[in-house]
Formats: C-alpha cells, structure tokens, sequence
C-alpha cells in the first residue's frame, strides 16, 4: 500500500526543499510540473530553474511532467519514492478544462501510482493559495488539494521554513 505525503504552504517557504528531506534521496523520483508560462501566470521568476539546480545538486533524479502524460511518466517510475512538485501545477495544465476531466485524471493519477510495484510512498508538494487569483481560481485549485489532502497519510503546512504537522 503506498504511503501518500501532502507538503504544503505558500511560494518560498521551503515546501520542496523540506519535501526531500522526507525520502531517500538515491530510492526517489521527482515529476516536476513547473513551466515558464505557469511562473509567469503566478509572477514568479527564477523558481524552475533554481528547482531544476537544486534537484540536479542532490542527485534526485526526475523529469517534467504534463497534464497529457504524467499518468504513462509515473507507470515508468521505478523508485521507492515518488515526489510530485507541484501537484498545483496540475491544477494550472487543467485550468481551461472541464471539471469531470480533471477529476477523472486526478483519480487516473492515484490509480498509476498504487498499480506501480515500485512506489511505497509519494510526496505531493502544492501550493496553497495565489493572493491575487479570483476566487474562481482557488475552487478549482482545491478540487486537486482537497483530493491530495483527504487520501494523504500525512499533511505538513510550511510556514517560513518550519514544517508543522496537520494530520493525523
């Protein structure tokens, strides 16, 4: 059965970084879901690349991931550990869809994940709340948290670098 962890808080709180200290970094496999067009959307500079540095810096092999694909990226894991940074990055590659396709993937993607022999425990790292989004916005950004926070194990909420445990 596989272990599901959610991480989450606001941007630069230390929510990724904290995210990989929870797995064996050489039994772990990071889907990245950033993209230049979503760091534009949320005004954020510099995050992807620095993500992509810091991930390359401890060995922890990954790759990007896309709404289309991620389901057949994370049949081919072959890691103890998944992380999934962002799984609100999801929430942006679904924006212009219907509500029923992104339910129907985000169960896809929990049926992929438990039917892979090789994942005992999978990290969704999300973001949790844009300040400046309409509220339109967040009903479909929670859609996908309410569903990673109602399976997970374990919820951690990052506030300035200090991870505080929500559940159990």
């Amino acid at each position: 059965m596989t272990k599901y962890i959610v991480v989450y808080g606001n941007y630069g709180c230390g929510k990724s970084r904290y995210a990989k200290s929870l797995v064996e970094i050489p039994n772990s496999f990071l889907l990245g879901t950033g993209s230049k067009l979503k760091n534009l959307i949320s005004l954020q500079w510099g995050g992807l690349e620095r993500h992509i540095r810091d991930r390359e810096a401890i060995g922890l092999k990954g790759k990007k991931t896309r709404f289309r694909t991620i389901i057949k990226d994370i049949e081919e894991v072959e890691a103890q550990n998944l992380l999934i940074d962002e799984w609100s990055g999801l929430f942006y590659m679904s924006f212009w869809k219907p509500e029923e396709e992104a339910k129907r993937k985000i169960e896809d993607i929990y049926r992929a994940i438990d039917k892979n022999k090789y994942i005992q425990k999978a990290v969704f790292i999300t973001g949790g709340r844009i300040p400046y989004f309409p509220f339109k916005t967040y009903k479909k950004m929670a859609l996908w948290n309410k569903e990673a926070f109602a399976r997970a194990d374990e919820v951690i909420r990052m506030e300035f670098g200090i991870p505080i445990q929500i559940k159990p």
